[in-house]
């Protein structure tokens, strides 16, 4: 029995991962379900059995790229209870970056988000919503606390969109980057020294917003 479920699991997961390479290069709409079976060495009916549908599959890869399993329930990032707004935020802008910029993240994350970006599936919302919004309400929490009270929704939204928007920079632009700025590392220190002009640079336009408002 115990080797049954493992053949499961290892089916799967050999048509999800390959089925991220398929999409990547063909796009969703390019892509058929033969193709998939016959790069993962399986028939048709192990794809249907697994994931019901073409449109279930995608799915389920935009969510594998991005760093979403099955298994995760929050994807908030973790932020320890004895931090300051300020060591929060700082936290929170490390984690994204590595997160996007880590080395788990691939070419073929990049090829399908990209894809997304440009013609976008249902499975966009998904990833928005399972994903991206969670952890936007997480940033915004924080901003709000450090903008104070009398910051409204659209100012909190674009101080949290202005600062995703520069993490997001150093991933989609990064050739650009790396020509503009050639001292600028992607290791661990270069992220973590990134990070740290991030929420500097973030925390000073905040408080300058609150000393003013």
């Amino acid at each position: 029995m115990e080797a049954k479920k493992t053949d499961r699991i290892s089916t799967r997961q050999r048509i999800l991962q390959f089925a991220c390479e398929v999409f990547a290069h063909k796009g969703f709409r390019n892509t058929t379900i033969r193709d998939i079976s016959e790069r993962a060495r399986v028939n048709v009916a192990a794809v249907n059995y697994y994931f019901g549908s073409k449109e279930n599959l995608y799915e389920a890869v935009c969510k594998y790229v991005c760093g979403l399993s099955v298994e995760q329930t929050d994807p908030r990032f973790s932020l320890a209870d004895g931090l300051t707004p300020e060591e929060k935020l700082k936290t929170f802008i490390q984690t994204l970056l590595f997160t996007v910029l880590g080395k788990c993240q691939s070419d073929l994350m990049e090829m399908i988000m990209g894809r997304e970006m440009i013609e976008p599936t249902k499975a966009l919302t998904i990833v928005i919503e399972d994903m991206i919004k969670p952890r936007f309400q997480q940033l915004y929490a924080l901003v709000k606390e450090l903008l104070g009270d009398k910051a409204d929704d659209e100012t909190v939204c674009r101080y949290c969109l202005s600062i995703t928007g520069q993490c997001l920079y150093y991933r989609f632009a990064q050739p650009v980057a790396r020509r503009l700025n050639p001292r600028q590392q992607f290791d661990q220190e270069g992220i973590e020294n990134l990070a740290d002009h991030i929420a500097k640079f973030s925390l000073s336009a905040i408080k300058q917003y609150a000393l003013n408002s």
